[in-house]
């Protein structure tokens, strides 16, 4: 899937596919200033990002989720996390039935 988009900082004009979108959104935004480590992330949608996203990485150590609100319906199609009530990831599920999901 090829998107109609320029990059105008890129050195020849070409096709921008979602692919390309998604590793810009992380490395230009997202991931700027985080330690090393491993990045899992969707590749059926955009997320827009502000130009400088409020993710405060000193002393930062685990994991840390960029998710955004859906619906369960939607949410069972993918994936939720659940966390305690010091914000720590507990869990992640992946496609899981309704009643897992409100536990």
């Amino acid at each position: 899937l090829c998107l109609p988009l320029e990059d105008p900082a890129a050195p020849t004009e070409v096709l921008t596919c979602h692919l390309d979108q998604l590793l810009a959104t992380l490395t230009e935004r997202v991931c700027r200033g985080s330690p090393p480590g491993v990045w899992v992330s969707s590749t059926d949608m955009f997320l827009t990002v502000p130009a400088v996203p409020e993710i405060d990485w000193r002393n930062f150590q685990g994991v840390k989720v960029v998710a955004v609100p859906a619906s369960i319906s939607y949410a069972r199609q993918y994936g939720v996390y659940s966390v305690d009530s010091q914000g720590l990831v507990q869990d992640i599920l992946y496609q899981s039935s309704e009643e897992e999901m409100q536990w």
